[in-house]
């Protein structure tokens, strides 16, 4: 379960890219979800993991909290094994979030 963003503001977390072309996001022939995050400063948002997958998160700008690790523009982090992320920016802060088999 994602969190979505507002089509008024596009800040939160987007569905761009997925095996299936749903929800109108561009369609890929892999097993992966690519998710564009657009966060103002104290803004969170929360990522349901389904099991057995792996999110990756590469922060573009800003600065981003990814559960209990803090992510600079750059930086990137792989999680599995989790139930839930929260995304938290700390300034206005700009991620792509990877959903991987």
């Amino acid at each position: 379960m994602m969190t979505r963003c507002s089509r008024e503001t596009g800040k939160g977390l987007t569905h761009i890219v997925s095996p299936d072309a749903r929800d109108g996001t561009l369609r890929i022939n892999q097993d992966a979800h690519l998710y564009q995050l657009l966060l103002d400063s104290g803004q969170t948002v929360q990522h349901k993991l389904v099991t057995g997958r792996t999110l990756y998160v590469h922060v573009v700008s800003g600065h981003l909290d990814v559960n209990e690790y803090s992510l600079e523009a750059g930086d990137g982090i792989g999680l599995s094994e989790v139930e839930m992320i929260q995304l938290s920016a700390q300034g206005a802060a700009e991620a792509l979030v990877f959903d991987l088999p």
